[in-house]
């Protein structure tokens, strides 16, 4: 890792890695995340479902959540073995056994799939579904609420502007060049 990628993985703070395909973005976080879970000293150290990861993209998703389960299985694997790496050997002294250390990486392992890990999309839709009773108890019943794709997207809009060109035409009788020039832009907007 560079310098820079170091700091963010070593940093006691909250962390916004941003940076152009193929940069190490995943390996980054995933080092962060690992640091963080696995750091010695307590008040440091987090759970894996304490921790907010967020991407563009369910693929990247799907690969951090890979990784890191790859490397916390890697690391219980080496925590059966007599010898251990410094910083397993430092987390060991700061649970107090070999025991609790491969309790502790099997626990993070299992609570992976409850980590927030997911796209900015995910992570809103989530809090939506926990929150939304907060905010609609004077209205009503909480609707159902879903993600769209983008072909409902579109259709959605499409079906939309048609209703409000019907409505238009309707009311204004519009001549045949203003339909030719509206026919033109909306073409552009779909």
């Amino acid at each position: 890792l560079s310098e820079e990628q170091l700091n963010a993985v070593n940093a006691n703070q909250n962390v916004v890695v941003s940076a152009g395909a193929g940069s190490g973005k995943t390996r980054v976080v995933v080092e962060r995340c690992l640091n963080r879970i696995l750091h010695k000293d307590p008040h440091l150290r987090v759970s894996i479902d304490q921790i907010l990861m967020i991407t563009f993209t369910l693929d990247a998703t799907d690969e951090m959540r890979q990784r890191i389960r790859g490397q916390l299985r890697a690391l219980c694997q080496q925590a059966y073995q007599k010898e251990l790496s410094p910083n397993l050997l430092s987390l060991q002294n700061s649970l107090g056994s070999r025991e609790l250390l491969i309790q502790y990486l099997q626990e993070q392992e299992n609570l992976l799939e409850r980590a927030s890990i997911s796209t900015i999309h995910g992570f809103c839709m989530r809090t939506i579904h926990e929150f939304f009773d907060l905010l609609y108890t004077e209205l009503g019943p909480t609707p159902i609420s879903r993600v769209i794709d983008e072909s409902h997207i579109y259709r959605l809009k499409k079906n939309a502007f048609k209703k409000l060109l019907r409505q238009h035409y309707k009311n204004n009788k519009a001549d045949e060049n203003n339909k030719t020039e509206l026919s033109s832009q909306i073409s552009h907007t779909f």
